[in-house]
C-alpha cells in the first residue's frame, strides 16, 4: 500500500477516489474478513498524507452523488 500511494502521489497533481462505505459493503456481501484484512480503506489515509507532502490534490468523490465532490488541499488534509 505504502508503495502503490508513493507511486500515484508521484505521478498525479489531483487524484480523486470514490468515498466507498467498507463497512456496509463488508456487511452486506459477507466479505468482511477479506475487506477489514486486506486494509483498503488505509489508501484513502496514505494517499492524503502522501499528497499533502508534496503540495497536490485529494478529491474525494460521494458514492451516491457524482456531483457532490469534497476537495482538500493541502493544508486541509
Amino acid at each position: 500500500m505504502h508503495q502503490l500511494s508513493r507511486q500515484i502521489a508521484n505521478a498525479y497533481d489531483v487524484v480523486a477516489i470514490e468515498d466507498l462505505n467498507m463497512r456496509g459493503m463488508a456487511q452486506s456481501l459477507n466479505l468482511a474478513k477479506s475487506t477489514n484484512d486486506n486494509g483498503f480503506g488505509m489508501l484513502k489515509t496514505f494517499l492524503a498524507y502522501k499528497l499533502m507532502e508534496k503540495g497536490k490534490y485529494l478529491v474525494i468523490i460521494d458514492k451516491g452523488n457524482l456531483l457532490q465532490m469534497e476537495f482538500y488541499t493541502p493544508s486541509e488534509v
